[in-house]
């Protein structure tokens, strides 16, 4: 299997926190710059996969240390959307129109997680 290959296994877009926390519809906002973006992430890739020849396990146990990163960020950020959404509906005076916009940001944030292939 390539680099590639497994690179596009997890949708990059999961690795994101362009989410406008506002937003009750789940559609992103401006991306946000931060440390580990996914070129970040990918760069600290290719480094572990580079030091591989002269360290095995050192790389492995860095190779293990960004997954276990980039999947605690994914749940962070999941988390976090959904607490947005939660806090959108649960005023029982929520409109009509903005039940039906919140339940829009559910099927948003269901479809990336599904998009995780387990």
């Amino acid at each position: 299997m390539s680099q590639q290959t497994r690179q596009d296994q997890v949708p990059q877009e999961l690795l994101r926190d362009d989410v406008d926390a506002g937003s009750a519809d789940g559609t992103a906002g401006t991306a946000v710059a931060t440390p580990r973006d996914p070129e970040d992430i990918a760069t600290r890739w290719r480094d572990i996969q580079a030091t591989f020849v002269d360290d095995p396990r050192a790389a492995v146990r860095h190779a293990d240390a960004l997954v276990a990163e980039a999947m605690d960020r994914v749940a962070r950020t999941m988390s976090d959307r959904r607490g947005t959404l939660g806090h959108s509906w649960s005023e029982e005076s929520t409109s009509t129109e903005d039940l039906r916009t919140c339940l829009q940001g559910y099927r948003a944030l269901l479809e990336r997680v599904s998009a995780i292939h387990v």
